[in-house]
C-alpha cells in the first residue's frame, strides 16, 4: 500500500519540501509541528533536478499541506524556476493546500511574488503559530459573486500570477477553448506538451453544472487537436453525477481532464492578495 492511501483515517499530514540542503532545517520544523499541532509530517528533500508537482500527485491527499521551504539553497532548482505554478494548480485540483515558508534572506521566487508566505527566518520552531495564525486567515472568497468578464478575467490573471503564459481564445484555432496556458520554462521539448493545459472557463450564475453539460464541455477538449491536459474552470459547482463522470473519465493514458471548480478557484486565489482585492472588492454580479 502507497503513502497516500496507508496513513490512519483523517490524518492530515504536512510535507516539508525542501532543498537536499536543508533537510536539518525541515527537520526542526517538522519536529515542531508535530509537538505543537499533532500533524503528521514527513520531509521531501529534492535533488535539483527533482519534481514537486510529481510528488504532490503521487503522495498528497485531500486536506494535506505542502510547506515549500524557499532558501538560497533553491534558488536555481528546476521545483523552483520551473514548477512553482504548475504545483500549486496540481495541489487545488486535489484539495491540497501550498504554502511558501521563508527560511532565510533569500529572493522570492517569482510566481510567489505577493503571495502570503510563511515568514521562519528568525525562528524555525515558531512554525506551528505562523502556520495555525495562517490558515485561519485563509478566506475562501465567493466566486459566484463575480460577473462573467470578471471571473474569466481573473482565471486568465491567475494563471499569469502562477508564471504562465496565457494564450487567449481569440489566438486559437478552435472557438470552445477560452486559453492555452503553459509554463515560461521548459525542462527539456521532451516535457513540453505536459506543461500545457487547454482551460475551458465556464461561468455558472447559480446553477450546477450537469451531467450532459459536463460531457459537452469535455467532448470539446477531447477533441480540440493537440490537446493532452484539458482544464474545466468554473466558478460553480459540478452535480454529483456530474463530478463522479469528470472523475471516472478524466484521466487516460493519452490525455488527462480535471476539473478546478469554485471552492478550489476560490481557495487558490485567496493566495494571492492583489487578485482578491482587484476582483472581490469591485467586481461582483448587480442585483
Amino acid at each position: 500500500m502507497d503513502e497516500k492511501h496507508a496513513r490512519k483515517n483523517g490524518t492530515r499530514r504536512v510535507y516539508l519540501c525542501c532543498a537536499s540542503a536543508d533537510r536539518t532545517a525541515a527537520a526542526t520544523i517538522g519536529t515542531a509541528l508535530r509537538a505543537q499541532l499533532q500533524f503528521d509530517t514527513a520531509v521531501w528533500a529534492l535533488p535539483a533536478d527533482g519534481s514537486v508537482t510529481a510528488r504532490i500527485e503521487q503522495l498528497a491527499a485531500a486536506n494535506d499541506i505542502v510547506l515549500i521551504l524557499l532558501s538560497r539553497a533553491c534558488a536555481d532548482t528546476h521545483w523552483i524556476s520551473a514548477e512553482l505554478g504548475a504545483c500549486q494548480v496540481a495541489a487545488a485540483l486535489q484539495d491540497v493546500t501550498v504554502l511558501p515558508v521563508r527560511i532565510d534572506d533569500c529572493n522570492i521566487p517569482a510566481p510567489l511574488a505577493g503571495t502570503r508566505c510563511i515568514d521562519l527566518r528568525d525562528d524555525l520552531r515558531a512554525a506551528p503559530e505562523a502556520l495555525r495564525e495562517h490558515l485561519s486567515a485563509e478566506a475562501e472568497h465567493d466566486v459566484c459573486a463575480l460577473n462573467e468578464g470578471a471571473f474569466k478575467e481573473a482565471v486568465a490573471m491567475l494563471f499569469r500570477r502562477l508564471g504562465f503564459a496565457v494564450q487567449p481564445r481569440a489566438l486559437l484555432y478552435t472557438s470552445d477553448i477560452d486559453f492555452l496556458v503553459s509554463t515560461r520554462a521548459q525542462a527539456s521539448a521532451r516535457n513540453a506538451q505536459s506543461s500545457m493545459w487547454f482551460v475551458i472557463a465556464r461561468y455558472s450564475d447559480g446553477e450546477r453544472i450537469s451531467l450532459s453539460e459536463t460531457t459537452q464541455l469535455f467532448y470539446s477538449l477531447m477533441t480540440s487537436p493537440g490537446v493532452c491536459r484539458g482544464l474545466l474552470v468554473t466558478n460553480g459547482q459540478l452535480t454529483p453525477i456530474a463530478l463522479g463522470y469528470a472523475n471516472e473519465y478524466g484521466k487516460r493514458p493519452d490525455r488527462e481532464l480535471q476539473v478546478l471548480d469554485g471552492s478550489r478557484l476560490g481557495r487558490l486565489l485567496a493566495q494571492h492578495p492583489e487578485l482578491v482585492q482587484r476582483y472581490f472588492h469591485r467586481s461582483v454580479k448587480q442585483g
